[in-house]
């Protein structure tokens, strides 16, 4: 059969298109064992002054990992967890890695990660230098405290765009999100320089960190109770209610109303050691004291004369939980119980 050059240009044309497009997966091999090209490859990053020795990965929804190759782009596209899905953190906000710090994260190439246009638009990992596109917020949505290997983040861009693993993985990343769902949840796993895992480390110029305050039990005798730098009423309910739930994690594992009312008694005699007159919040005054329905389950009673200024201290308590002190008005619905210690009482912790 005799092939036209006509025909031939077609055929050349429609090679190279095919090639072009290619599979996602082209790029994101081969798998990291020890002997393969990551390793032999001789790789230097660029200096970055925020650059730690932590290593991330990231889980999506349907198991599959975030992972970059050599050709720059970004996938959920692997269930094995191998040297492309390795993501090198740097910290801009120093020391432990915590919910809404500012982070960069590096390839296994040391190319950044990028929502390009700065969020609305595809994840690219390409960038040798960062700048505002390459900057990410991390948001722990399970807990407050120092991330933790098997935490559920999200990633939001500089826009406030989130990062997205379409259809949960199995494909292209996007950051086009306003909001945080299944796709847009992933699950975190920290790597120590010794290859454990653990809380991760920042590095480069880390910025000062609270010293967390010695752990209080919630039983009033022979304990200690943190100091408020705050002195008005909104301020030092906030700041109460920050220390429990920075300190006392074990009160947001569940929603159970016993785990509650020994959370409000945490609070309520931090307040009361402060010299804040602060009392339960009544929810049902036809119970009695011994059942934890009585009071409500993150509610507190300050009282201002001969009534109580009531205010939820916590947003969707046991989770997030994120400190608060929403207003709900004033009543009579306030009480001190018995295990509550006296308004100036108690020894400061040190």
């Amino acid at each position: 059969m005799k092939i036209t050059h006509g025909a031939l240009l077609v055929a050349v044309l429609i090679s190279l298109i095919l090639g072009a497009c290619g599979s996602f997966n082209e790029g994101m091999k081969p798998a990291y064992d020890a002997d393969d090209e990551l390793t032999n490859k001789n790789i230097t990053f660029t200096p970055d002054a925020h650059m730690t020795r932590q290593v991330l990965k990231f889980r999506a929804s349907n198991g599959q990992y975030l992972r970059s190759g050599w050709n720059g782009r970004v996938g959920a596209v692997g269930t094995e967890s191998n040297g492309w899905s390795r993501w090198h953190l740097v910290d801009l906000n120093g020391g432990l890695l915590e919910n809404n710090d500012k982070i960069a994260l590096r390839s296994a190439i040391g190319r950044y990660m990028v929502a390009e246009r700065g969020g609305g638009d595809v994840v690219n990992a390409n960038r040798p230098w960062r700048a505002a596109w390459e900057i990410f917020t991390l948001i722990n949505m399970t807990r407050n405290g120092p991330v933790q290997s098997g935490d559920a983040v999200a990633l939001q861009a500089a826009n406030g765009m989130f990062v997205v693993a379409e259809e949960g993985g199995g494909g292209i990343v996007n950051a086009n999100r306003s909001r945080i769902g299944p796709w847009e949840t992933f699950t975190i796993a920290l790597q120590f320089p010794n290859g454990s895992p653990g809380p991760a480390l920042g590095g480069g110029n880390p910025q000062p960190q609270p010293q967390p305050q010695p752990v209080q039990p919630p039983a009033p005798n022979g304990t200690c109770y943190a100091r408020l730098g705050a002195r008005d009423e909104n301020g030092a309910i906030r700041e109460a209610a920050e220390w429990v739930r920075r300190n006392r994690l074990e009160f947001f594992n569940a929603e159970d109303r016993a785990i509650a009312y020994n959370m409000n008694t945490v609070v309520i005699n931090i307040l009361r050691h402060n010299g804040h007159d602060v009392g339960r919040a009544l929810a049902h005054p036809s119970l009695p004291p011994s059942n934890p329905f009585r009071w409500g389950s993150d509610a507190i009673a300050y009282r201002t004369g001969n009534r109580w200024n009531i205010y939820d201290i916590y947003g969707s308590w046991p989770q997030p939980a994120n400190p608060q002190t929403l207003f709900h008005g004033t009543s009579d619905n306030g009480e001190v119980t018995s295990d509550l210690i006296p308004v100036g009482s108690g020894s400061s912790c040190p």
